[in-house]
């Protein structure tokens, strides 16, 4: 008697729901009868073989083969052992198809649940490699059953011998070194000519062929690993945009690469696999691929474009540029090889294609990642090593430059650019706030063309742009607010009948000479500059740049309004004359305040001057350039001021007072430790 659950799956659709409860105490009656289809109608499974995966609450996965009852209607069925019900929870599948060895489907995934029997059997620790350990399993499986029945089947010695083993792999793993910051020289790549090592043959160039003879090998091995996902039908309708996860058991961050964005660029597709199959294969061997292997959720988009993959163009099945069609700086793109027709041509609007909507959803589903990588080869450059970052956006560019520098030798050349195209890597940074680039290959400048030679020498340079890429810990946002910046302030007077002019004998803020800012760390603001003006008559000019901030205990505005710490004081001529000024203050992070609440807020320069001529005869300014130049600051102390003024006959040593901050409160002395 069988516990049978009809089920129906498909290749390329969500599989339908089935409400599937079993009792992990079932022995041999969990009975699945699947139906295969593709497009809704039943697949022809003759001469394939078949498998399901299942992925146990545990994150464990079993593999269990199927047989196929009738092939012409893609009908197949199993009697699923024990360890794909053996605890309680819910249970994720997935069907595999294999026609020969190189071609495989997967279908959409179902899911199941076990209840717990009330029974208290003994349970088997399940496996988490790969394939094939899971016909041990199998082979297994009546040791444990009479175990269970008569307590026999497995002695103490070959316990110990098994627990020996086990403790053995935990203390190799144990002692793999970690180590993502030092430079990573790659083994000997293989070439990858069309038609071999994976790639399809050049007359083909089906990218369901590349997918399925590169990724899917190490998906299949790997399960616990890596999983995958059917975005869906590409613009064209025909091919499917796969997407890769592979997730540690324990990461700490995101970070999302991709090739094939244009589909003619195959090594920008072709050397990132590489990477791939060392990081699942080979991290043990390598201290910086054991921290990502540990650590770090890498999500991989294959091929963006696989219409354009299959027909060598740039463009996909509309004649669109995938890397022209995202919404960053769309509208500002208006030349003619933007237009339909041209090598760019951007689209009807942001968006347009399914390969920028997938492109655009994904990095929305992994918008906590830190950065994405989209990977190209160019024909119109030819340079050892190219990039573009975006522009006028925060970016933790040291990974590229680093890398770049690292690489350099005498006789290369670089471009190491920026742009402001609309392109998925802009879109990912001015979105998501990820670190974002276009890391790009130029063919033939070692070797031949994806020889061994150049595949090494690729994988060097965008291998060790992903480890660098790894190795981020915050979002660019953390960029702007620990970094230092300036702002450049700039006035002429023109023809006006409302002039500034200065026309008080004590300080006062001049009209407009103000700038704000919202900072979020402590440290230094700079205030350099000059102001010119013109006096009718001669007089005593004061120029004094102040900064204060609201609520500030100590360096609030009527506690430096009047302070000449920064004062320039002139006596000039009639004329145009010029003051320079140079000043320092101590400033923090802007803070919030309730109703209750007085903290400091906004940082504010203020220039202030006085003219002893007052209103009679008004000082007008011509022009000024001011300079705020921000230095964050951990430092107690980031600024202090000191006095010598009357203190010429002190020793040197004794002769100046701290002024700021003040000494007797807090315990300022003369003297730095």
């Amino acid at each position: 008697m069988f516990k049978n659950f009809q089920v129906i799956v498909d290749t390329v659709q969500k599989s339908k729901l089935n409400n599937i409860v079993v009792n992990s105490n079932d022995l041999k009656t969990f009975k699945l009868s699947l139906t295969i289809n593709q497009f809704n109608k039943p697949i022809d499974l003759t001469g394939a073989t078949v498998r399901i995966a299942i992925v146990k609450p545990d994150n464990k996965t079993i593999f269990q083969d199927c047989t196929i009852t009738d092939p012409t209607i893609g009908t197949c069925e199993v009697v699923l052992n024990s360890q794909a019900f053996i605890i309680s929870g819910v249970y994720i599948a997935e069907v595999m198809i294999y026609y020969g060895a190189d071609t495989v489907a997967i279908t959409g995934r179902f899911s199941y649940s076990v209840a717990k029997g009330i029974l208290d059997n003994s349970t088997v620790e399940s496996t988490n490699e790969f394939q094939s350990i899971t016909k041990a399993i199998n082979d297994a499986e009546y040791l444990i059953e009479d175990m269970r029945t008569n307590g026999t089947g497995i002695d103490v010695e070959a316990r110990s011998g098994v627990q020996t083993v086990t403790t053995q792999l935990v203390v190799d793993t144990e002692n793999i070194g970690e180590d993502s910051k030092a430079w990573w020289n790659p083994p000997t790549q293989p070439a990858m000519p069309w038609g071999s090592n994976g790639v399809p043959p050049s007359d083909n160039r089906d990218p369901e062929a590349f997918i399925n003879g590169l990724y899917e090998p190490l998906r299949l091995a790997h399960p616990d690993y890596i999983t995958r996902t059917n975005l869906g039908l590409d613009q064209s309708g025909t091919y499917p945009i796969w997407r890769y996860e592979l997730t540690p058991k324990n990461y700490t961050k995101t970070i999302i690469i991709s090739g094939g964005t244009h589909g003619n660029e195959y090594t920008g597709s072709f050397c990132p696999f590489r990477f791939i199959y060392h990081l699942v294969n080979d991290w043990k061997k390598y201290p910086q691929l054991t921290k990502i292997r540990r650590n770090v959720r890498i999500i991989v988009h294959p091929i963006n474009n696989p219409w354009s993959f299959k027909n060598n163009k740039r463009q996909n099945s509309n004649g669109v540029d995938i890397n022209r069609n995202m919404d960053s700086y769309w509208n500002n793109i208006t030349g003619t090889s933007y237009q339909i027709g041209g090598t760019y041509y951007k689209g009807t609007a942001p968006f347009s294609e399914k390969e920028s909507q997938y492109l655009r959803d994904s990095f929305v589903e992994y918008s906590e990642a830190l950065a994405y990588l989209d990977f190209h080869t160019i024909n119109t450059i030819n340079a050892k090593y190219i990039n573009f970052t975006p522009r006028h956006k925060a970016q933790f560019r040291h990974i590229f430059n680093d890398t770049i520098q690292r690489l350099w030798k005498t006789g290369d050349t670089i471009v190491n650019g920026t742009t402001a195209m609309p392109t998925v890597a802009v879109h990912a940074a001015l979105t998501h706030d990820m670190t974002t680039a276009n890391p790009e290959w130029y063919n033939g400048n070692y070797g031949g063309n994806r020889d061994s030679t150049e595949m090494t020498k690729c994988l060097e340079w965008f291998g060790n742009v992903i480890i660098k890429a790894c190795d981020i810990e915050h979002k660019t946002t953390q960029i702007d607010e620990t970094n230092p910046f300036s702002i450049i302030m700039q006035y002429d007077k023109l023809a006006t009948p409302t002039p500034i002019i200065v026309d008080k004998t004590a300080y006062n803020n001049v009209n407009h000479a103000t700038y704000d800012l919202n900072l979020k760390r402590h440290g230094i603001l700079k205030a350099q500059g000059k102001v010119t003006f013109t006096l009718s008559a001669p007089a005593t000019i004061g120029v004094n740049p102040i900064v204060y901030q609201v609520n500030h205990p100590e360096l609030g505005f009527s506690d430096v309004k009047d302070k000449t710490f920064n004062e320039e004081l002139r006596l000039l001529p009639a004329g145009t004359h010029t003051i320079n000024f140079d000043a320092r203050f101590p400033v923090v992070p802007d803070n919030h305040n309730s109703a209750t609440s007085a903290r400091p807020e906004k940082v504010k320069f203020r220039l202030r001057m006085k003219s002893s001529t007052g209103a009679t005869t008004p000082v007008t300014i011509d022009a000024w350039r001011f300079y705020l130049d921000y230095i964050p600051s951990e430092h107690g102390t980031p600024t202090k001021f000191v006095d010598f003024t009357g203190m010429e006959a002190q020793a040197e040593g004794s002769d100046f007072v701290v002024v700021f901050p003040d000494p007797a409160k807090y315990g300022i002395g003369l003297y730095d430790d």
